[in-house]
């Protein structure tokens, strides 16, 4: 990556606090509505989509000021005209700059991503194949920071660490490992843990009652 490539995506970094709080609100803002004592794999299924649009956007909101265009795409997304017409991009999350184009014949506006800046896969299954999948799609990425959000279990995921380290070597960027107690739990309390590429280092957790 060349200076003037570090200077670009350097202006987009979020430092640990900030990142730190911006998942705490996102889980905050779920807590609510989880119903105590209840729960099924459907429910669960939607209260992790909704912890994941509540991110998406912290991590837009975060960026809004900046002299560029940045959206965020998760599945749930609102589509607004001027906008990339598509919810989910390629991840759970996509949070990258966009412009847009006068189409010759048409004349009208055509929108287009510029530059990825954050790419999220999120796996609540406590299944390592399944988490091993996610994983292998932010190789497969350019953008600069890159998150995979996976289950807190009772072992403090030490063993999804210690496997994914055989995938991480291969991921470029920045890269975090978000670890979230899973919604069956919600109901009681919700537990995070971030762990940075690196050695695995753990620089921030949180708990949500």
């Amino acid at each position: 990556m060349s200076l003037n490539q570090n200077i670009e995506h350097s202006q987009y970094h979020i430092p640990t606090d900030v990142l730190s709080k911006i998942i705490t609100k996102a889980l905050e803002q779920v807590k609510p509505q989880v119903i105590k004592g209840r729960g099924n794999g459907e429910e669960h299924k939607k209260l992790s989509q909704n912890w994941v649009k509540y991110f998406a956007e912290g991590l837009e909101k975060h960026y809004q000021g900046k002299e560029k265009n940045i959206i965020s795409f998760f599945n749930q997304r609102k589509l607004k005209k001027n906008e990339p017409p598509v919810k989910e991009f390629l991840y759970d999350i996509s949070v990258a700059e966009y412009d847009s184009f006068q189409a010759s014949f048409s004349g009208n506006k055509i929108p287009f991503i510029t530059r990825p800046i954050w790419q999220i896969e999120s796996e609540f299954r406590e299944d390592m194949n399944e988490i091993a999948r996610d994983f292998q799609k932010l190789i497969s990425g350019n953008a600069p920071y890159k998150m995979m959000v996976g289950p807190l279990g009772r072992n403090e995921s030490e063993f999804y660490l210690r496997d994914m380290t055989h995938l991480a070597r291969y991921v470029t960027g920045e890269l975090y490992f978000l670890f979230i107690t899973h919604p069956e739990t919600w109901d009681k309390q919700i537990k995070w843990r971030l762990h940075k590429w690196g050695y695995w280092d753990l620089i921030g957790d949180g708990e949500i009652r």
